[in-house]
C-alpha cells in the first residue's frame, strides 16, 4: 500500500502596517499581489493561490525586503 500525503491550499497576504510599496511582489505576480492605486503598498485577494504559482508566491516572500508577506497551507 503506498503512503500519500495530501498538501492544503497555500494562502497568502500582504501585512498593510509592514510593506513600504517597494512591490517587488506586484512586478513578480500582479495576478496575486495587487497594488493599491492610492497608497501603492501590495494587497491580496482572499482566496488560495492558483495550483502552478505556489513556488513564486513562496519566492515573492523571501524576496520581499520587509518580510512583509506571509503564506500558509490549509
Amino acid at each position: 500500500m503506498e503512503a500519500t500525503t495530501e498538501v492544503g491550499k497555500l494562502y497568502v497576504e500582504v501585512d498593510q502596517s509592514v510593506c513600504q510599496g517597494h512591490a517587488l511582489c506586484h512586478r513578480a505576480l500582479p495576478e496575486i499581489f495587487l497594488s493599491h492605486p492610492q497608497t501603492g503598498l501590495s494587497y491580496t485577494e482572499d482566496t488560495p493561490v492558483p495550483e502552478g504559482l505556489e513556488d513564486k508566491v513562496i519566492a515573492a516572500a523571501l524576496n520581499c525586503p520587509e518580510r512583509a508577506i506571509r503564506y500558509w497551507a490549509d
